[in-house]
This record gives structure tokens, sequence and C-alpha cells, in this order.
């Protein structure tokens, strides 16, 4: 009983935005020549009927200013609460996602760049690959681009070269974490059959673009002060089951496991969520010009450790909470949104950006993420 009070009120994580002491505000070198924008949003998929989130329609409103060197990343949890259902099983389902899907999309209209969606957990959750498969086609359908959905039939990994010097390396995680029993044809379309295999095309495409700057994209971050990592809300002790009965030690209970057993393969102890983030960030050795982008956890946050840079970007419709731990130098629990630039000189920043319910913009946080090359100068 000790023992569980004193986890209650020592591991509390808030809503409030938080800066490390060794965090610094990077002043924009306008002088300086963009090779490539990223505007980062995850978790994305929940919207009122009919509509856009607050979040949606300020990031429509970015990216009809962007140009066409950019590309606009949605991280995964495209629809809420579990992926696009097929139309005859459930219309009124159906017609739920599609909606949540099509405020996303609706964001692109006027948008110069190239749009890409990865899958998250939730995007799996309505027949597993098939489903997933639904939502791939309906985007395929509705956006002119060139593969707007990676990586492509339930597969794991895609590599996408946006110019000389940028590189994306598209990863669904889920595919690694999900219990492969229950999906018998997960590998029927695939070329990476196996995750030996998948270490080994990691591995590759890390090493080959060694020089440019690599951005991973992945649903799941590989550094986390959320609850996926573990920190919870004074609420959610009370509350674990977002319901109105309140179970002060049952919940603190809950959640104390939840963080030391990994009980859910969504939370990062989990022992194969543990396996893959400590063999990617191992990987991610290979090059110092590696950068993590994620969603998973409802937060804005700014990682720093092992020697790479985490930004975490999923808050596109909920609220999050996240602690101040380890490398972090930033979080808060405000819906909205990262950008990413990266310069010709090898240099890039990071700005993010929270939403009110009003639709109003804020600038939160922005900082150097990669200095520039030692060997180029403009």
């Amino acid at each position: 009983m000790v023992l569980v009070l004193a986890f209650v009120f020592t591991n509390c994580a808030t809503y409030k935005t938080k800066y490390s002491e060794t965090a610094k505000m990077h002043q924009t070198n306008v002088n300086k020549t963009v090779s490539h924008t990223f505007y980062l949003i995850g978790d994305a998929g929940l919207s009122p009927i009919g509509g856009m989130n607050p979040v949606l329609a300020v990031f429509q409103k970015e990216l009809e200013k962007a140009n066409e060197n950019s590309t606009a990343l949605f991280l995964g949890d495209n629809i809420y609460p579990a992926g696009l259902p097929d139309k005859k099983d459930d219309a009124i389902a159906y017609r739920t996602a599609k909606n949540h899907l099509d405020a996303q999309l609706a964001t692109l209209e006027n948008y110069k760049g190239r749009p890409l969606f990865i899958p998250g957990n939730h995007d799996w959750y309505n027949d597993g690959l098939k489903g997933l498969e639904r939502q791939e086609n309906y985007i395929k359908k509705k956006l002119e681009q060139k593969n707007p959905f990676l990586p492509e039939n339930g597969c794991p990994l895609e590599v996408v070269k946006l110019n000389d010097q940028v590189v994306v390396i598209a990863i669904d995680t889920e595919w690694y974490l999900a219990n492969w029993d229950k999906h018998p044809t997960i590998n029927d379309k695939c070329e990476i059959k196996s995750r030996s295999k998948f270490w080994e095309e990691v591995e590759g495409a890390i090493k080959k673009n060694i020089g440019k700057t690599t951005l991973i994209a992945l649903h799941h971050p590989m550094v986390t002060y959320g609850p996926h990592g573990g920190q919870f809300s004074f609420k959610q002790q009370i509350y674990p089951s977002k319901n109105s009965i309140p179970l002060p030690f049952l919940g603190s209970v809950v959640n104390l496991l939840r963080k030391t057993t990994g009980a859910t393969q969504e939370d990062d102890q989990n022992k194969r969520y543990r396996e893959f983030k400590n063999r990617m960030v191992t990987l991610a050795q290979y090059s110092d010009k590696v950068i993590f982008t994620s969603g998973h956890e409802h937060t804005l946050q700014y990682i720093v450790e092992n020697n790479t840079p985490q930004i975490v970007s999923g808050s596109g419709a909920k609220k999050g909470v996240s602690r101040l731990l380890g490398g972090s130098k930033f979080s808060t629990g405000h819906r909205g949104y990262a950008v990413l630039e990266v310069y010709q000189d090898g240099s890039s920043e990071v700005q993010y950006y929270g939403v009110s319910d009003a639709r109003e913009k804020t600038p939160l946080f922005n900082t150097q993420v990669l200095p520039a090359d030692r060997s180029t100068s403009e």
C-alpha cells in the first residue's frame, strides 16, 4: 500500500507545457536555403461529423502556404477508434470512420507538396490487414499523388528518397508488434516475411543513406514520457478506465503493473516493443543524421537520447499528459503539430505549434535538431 501511494504522488504526468533547464530555443536563420520541409501530425483521426477538429483546420492553412518541396506526414492512428470498417457490415460506423479520414484528406486540397500517411495501431483494429488495406485503398482513390500511404499492403518498411539530401524510412511498427498468429496472411504480399529480414533491411537503408538527413517515421515512439512510457496523471490513477467510478487504489495498481510488466504491446515496457526500440536505436547509431518522428502519445515532445533526436507529434486530435524526464527538452499536452525544416547545409530545426479550441495557433518551442555538415557551407 505504501509503495502504491508513493507511486501515485511522485509519478504524476501533467498537461502543462514544460521545458528542461538545458532546452535551447533556436533563432531561425532566414538566410539558409530550405532543402525540404516536413509537416508532422499524428493521431489526427477524430473530427466532428461534417467538419474538422481545430488542429486540422489550422494545419490546413499551414499546408496551403507550403511549397512543393515538402511532405505532410500523418503519423498513424488516422481513424479512431478502430480503423475503417466494411460499410456492408456497419454502415453507420463506416460513415463515422470515413468522416474522420476525410477531415485529414481535406487539409490537402490546396497543398502543393507530397502527402504521406503511415499506419498506427488503431488503423489495424478493424479486420486487421483487411481493414488496413481498406484504408490504404480509400486514401489512394482520394489522392492523385504517388504512394500516399506507406508501407503498402500491410508490409513493414518503405524507403522514400525525397531529394539528394533527404530520405524517409516509413515503418509500420504495428506489423512488428502484432501477434502474427492472429494475422496468418500478414506477409503474403511482402518481400519481407520475417522480423530478422526486417532488421537487415532497416540496417541497409540507414547505412545506404549515411550523410543524408534520414527521417525514420514510425507510429510508436522510441522514447516517450507519457502513458505509453509509464507516466500517468493523477486523474488516471483515480480513474484508470476512463469512467466516472473512482478506483484510486485499484487504478494505481493497474497503472503500476502496466508500467512494470508491459502487459499491452502498445506500451514501451512490453517485451516485443522493448525489443523493437532497443534494436532500432542501436541501428540508428550508424548515422549521425537520423531523426525519429512518431505519434502514439497524444502530446508534443522533443527528446534527445542515445545521440538521436525524437520528435513526438501525436496530438492531432486529442490531448495527453507527459513528464519531463531523461533527455526530454520540451513536452506539452496541447493539441497541435510540428514543422521540421531541413536545410541545404545539412542542418535542421523543428518548431512546435499548439492549437486552441478557438483555432488559434501558438508557437510553443523551436530548436535545432541537427547541426550543419562540416563539409558544406552556403
